[in-house]
């Protein structure tokens, strides 16, 4: 069977062929390409429409997940890395399973490939200084599971005991505790912290967007803001407001592709171009 991990390795193989001039127009082929190579539904599939549409959306964010990470390459000079458009492209490919009515599609796939898909509910903390670091959140693991250092979660038995996290050197450590210790997001943003672990406490959501929503210190100043991007865009399940107050625990990880507020009191809607304001 043909798998998304098999079709991303072949692509990427052939990506790198084209100059840097070429590379945009390779990822609308990319696009296009994907969308062919995916199977086709089965004889008489549920929702034959939603199966295309799903196939040529999950081809599109592959495309555009490897130009990003190509262009970051890049800028620093270093070689680029795929896992996360690999883990993407694989979720939205067994998301197909209904509409498509195909089987679950993991044959070809490792035992640690697989178990990076279990989670479908981690958030994502971005930040936008440069090479800041934000957050990849915990609190939306489901059941027993804990955030991993690839932001997957996985079966706390596998990794770490209990609400326990693995930190960058293995190590299990609670959440909350001193290893990962509690600080500010314009710290975490301006300075960073000793250990990829961290959390934040009270911080104020200020602005829901169509993905996620934004949150703040409510100290306020610069670099006070972080962008916080639901999975799967279910946002609708976190139930949570403009003004609510939340707790974010995770593990630092890098994001560079959004600009972050200037000031504590405006948080611009990317989606609508409206800005909220703090009292």
């Amino acid at each position: 069977m043909t798998t998304p991990y098999s079709i991303s390795r072949a692509l990427k193989g052939i990506h790198h062929m084209f100059s840097d001039s070429l590379r945009c127009i390779f990822a609308f082929s990319l696009v296009l390409g994907l969308s062919i190579v995916l199977p086709s539904p089965a004889a008489g599939a549920p929702d034959a429409k939603l199966c295309a549409s799903g196939k040529m959306n999950a081809a599109r964010n592959y495309a555009s997940c490897i130009m990003k990470f190509e262009v970051k390459a890049l800028k620093k000079d270093t070689n680029a890395e795929y896992l996360r458009c690999e883990v993407a492209l694989a979720r939205a490919w067994s998301r197909l399973e209904r509409p498509c009515g195909e089987a679950a599609l993991t044959e070809g796939l490792t035992a640690p490939d697989v178990l990076a898909l279990a989670d479908t509910t981690s958030l994502a903390l971005a930040s936008a200084a440069g090479d800041a670091a934000p957050l990849i959140a915990t609190t939306l693991c489901t059941g027993s599971n804990v955030l991993v250092d690839n932001g997957n979660c996985v079966p706390s038995s596998v990794l770490c005991e209990g609400d326990g996290v693995a930190i960058q050197d293995g190590e299990c450590v609670a959440i909350g505790s001193p290893q990962v210790g509690c600080t500010t997001i314009a710290n975490i943003r301006a300075n960073g912290i000793p250990t990829e672990a961290a959390c934040v406490e009270n911080v104020l959501v200020t602005a829901i967007t169509d993905d996620g929503f934004y949150a703040q210190d409510t100290a306020g100043g610069t670099l006070a803001g972080i962008r916080v991007v639901v999975s799967g865009g279910q946002i609708d399940e976190l139930g949570i407001s403009p003004g609510d107050l939340v707790d974010v625990s995770g593990i630092f990880d890098e994001y560079e592709d959004w600009d972050h507020p200037e000031t504590q009191a405006q948080i611009e809607v990317p989606n609508d171009g409206s800005v909220s304001t703090v009292a």
